[in-house]
């Protein structure tokens, strides 16, 4: 499978899980091989670096999260709407 449309795959489907999901599980909705799924997540992983969103790998689990270096401002944003509420 093309790496660009196997890591497209994998952003939506955690994306849209929104808890962490098993690796066996994306590589079997995707049909790539655990190796590739591993693959592709190290290269997501990679090119978030700098940005947003980050790959959290833990195990055999793996979810897309804000980057915890931004958590400062995403607890600015809770705080806010809590206190509006």
């Amino acid at each position: 499978m093309d790496i660009e449309k196997l890591k497209s795959i994998i952003e939506s489907v955690l994306l849209i899980s929104g808890e962490p999901i098993k690796i066996s599980k994306i590589s079997k909705i995707s049909e790539a091989s655990k190796p590739e799924i591993e693959n592709a997540l190290m290269l997501l992983q990679n090119e978030y670096a700098n940005r947003g969103f980050a790959i959290i790998k833990k195990e055999d689990m793996v979810e897309i999260s804000t980057n915890p270096e931004n958590s400062k401002y995403v607890l600015e944003l809770i705080k806010g709407e809590i206190q509006e509420n």
